[in-house]
């Protein structure tokens, strides 16, 4: 209670993250909104759109621009959409 006090928040720690690792949490939470998310230009080197493509053909994702979201079917298969849609490592793939 009295680092709530004092910081007006209760953490113990914070960690700033790299752009990259931003993005992946921005899109793990974001696509677990039935909304989506609106990816900013920041973000949108670190989605793999050709994917995001397939699987808005595939019925499991909506895009409108850079707004995605993932559908009904989709949201059964969400941490796959994740992996699919984020160019996790560090060469961009």
């Amino acid at each position: 209670l009295a680092a709530l006090a004092r910081n007006e928040h209760g953490c113990q720690e914070e960690t700033l993250l790299s752009p990259r690792d931003r993005a992946a949490e921005r899109l793990l939470m974001g696509l677990r909104l039935v909304e989506g998310l609106a990816i900013p230009d920041w973000q949108a080197a670190y989605i793999d759109w050709d994917r995001v493509d397939r699987l808005v053909m595939q019925g499991l994702m909506t895009r409108q621009g850079n707004h995605i979201a993932a559908s009904a079917n989709g949201m059964l298969l969400l941490n796959a959409l994740i992996d699919a849609c984020f160019k996790g490592d560090d060469d961009g793939r």
